[in-house]
């Protein structure tokens, strides 16, 4: 995985994602000033995987308006026309955790159809669509009403946006993604392991620091004291 910045960057890219932003309108204008709307647009219509992330994926419709002047002086601006969706912007924010059914059996998504993720909502517009494809129905909100769709999916389920923060944090979601990619590349699947918990990934860096540090001088200069037998020092954490 990279950043990109410039046309130059972005190369041929196995897939594109377009993540949150908390400028979407100024972020949206710099694509297209320095050419990367028009690099991204022409990439995934002639095929490359292509995923929008809250302002990612408003990003990805035709337009985005803001009336009110929540984000900008500009009305309206033209999204990259990808998906069949128009964003409001509204000075109300969103700001809740949610869990999700995946709608989409297609493309990148084959497989996932009645998948649980969980993740959260935090933007200032609103996104609507007559003719699109939802990605997911919201089955539970915190501290609000659930029962509605969200996201969007066209060109076969190998562009599709979402609202929701912290998608590829979802296990089977991540794998069933990075899966498709090797097959589209004609790569051997990589076998489904047991997953670490955060704690554990947590207690596995603690280790490396602490073989790869002396901590027994850091410990001496900060004014600990102390060596217990399993190497740990007073006040290791």
């Amino acid at each position: 995985m990279r950043y990109i910045r410039t046309v130059d960057e972005l190369g041929y890219p196995d897939a594109i994602i377009l993540p949150g932003s908390k400028s979407t309108i100024a972020d949206l204008a710099h694509l297209w000033r320095i050419g990367l709307a028009g690099s991204i647009i022409q990439q995934a219509r002639s095929g490359t995987p292509l995923v929008g992330i809250c302002g990612g994926f408003q990003m990805l419709g035709k337009e985005i308006e803001d009336p009110g002047g929540v984000e900008s002086e500009e009305n309206s601006v033209a999204g990259l026309g990808l998906l069949d969706i128009t964003t409001i912007f509204q000075r109300q924010k969103t700001t809740c955790q949610v869990k999700a059914q995946v709608l989409s059996n297609e493309g990148l998504l084959e497989g996932l159809r009645g998948e649980e993720v969980v993740g959260y909502e935090i933007h200032m517009g609103q996104t609507i669509g007559n003719n699109t494809r939802p990605l997911f129905l919201i089955t539970q909100k915190m501290g609000g009403q659930a029962g509605y769709i969200d996201g969007a999916v066209a060109y076969g389920g190998l562009i599709f946006g979402s609202y929701l923060h912290g998608l590829f944090d979802n296990t089977n979601f991540r794998h069933t993604f990075l899966s498709k990619l090797r097959q589209r590349k004609g790569l051997s699947l990589i076998p489904r392991q047991p997953i670490p918990s955060r704690q554990q990934q947590y207690d596995r860096l603690a280790d490396i620091v602490r073989r790869s540090l002396n901590l027994k001088l850091i410990y001496q200069i900060l004014g600990g004291i102390g060596d217990d037998k399993d190497g740990r020092f007073e006040g290791d954490h």
